[in-house]
């Protein structure tokens, strides 16, 4: 991932942080976050749900290693938005020849990421181990 790109990510989250961190609620029982459709829409804004994507679909062509940067930068800032989920989505719509999601895309995989087996194949070219659980 460029220096350009992590700088772009840092400034984005660090300006939603605040907000973020004030909506988190105080315990578990509180319930879950609140969207954060200001974060999500300046996140789409930067493409970054379209960066495992090649040039020529519109995205930035990186590597799974280099989105899972953008995606640590998020975690640093605790951005509760799917970008992981939504970049995955993504990356298997190109790899089918759909076009990319319009939002987030947090309903389109078939699998929950909550609880995990790793499961190993040899047709997983992109991840040598991914996370699937049947819900």
């Amino acid at each position: 991932m460029s220096r350009m790109m992590a700088e772009t990510a840092q400034r984005l989250f660090n300006a939603h942080a605040n907000k973020c961190l004030a909506a988190m609620p105080q315990s578990a029982e509180a319930g879950a976050t609140p969207w954060q459709s200001d974060l999500w829409e300046a996140i789409e804004a930067a493409g970054f749900p379209l960066v495992l994507l090649p040039v020529d679909r519109g995205g930035f062509g990186l590597t799974p290693a280099e989105a899972l940067s953008l995606v640590e930068i998020a975690a640093r800032f605790a951005a509760p938005v799917p970008l992981a989920e939504t970049m995955a989505a993504n990356w298997l719509l190109a790899q089918a020849g759909f076009d990319p999601a319009e939002g987030p895309a947090v309903d389109f995989l078939p699998f929950s990421f909550s609880t995990c087996t790793v499961v190993s194949s040899p047709w997983m070219t992109v991840w040598d181990r991914s996370c699937f659980s049947a819900s």
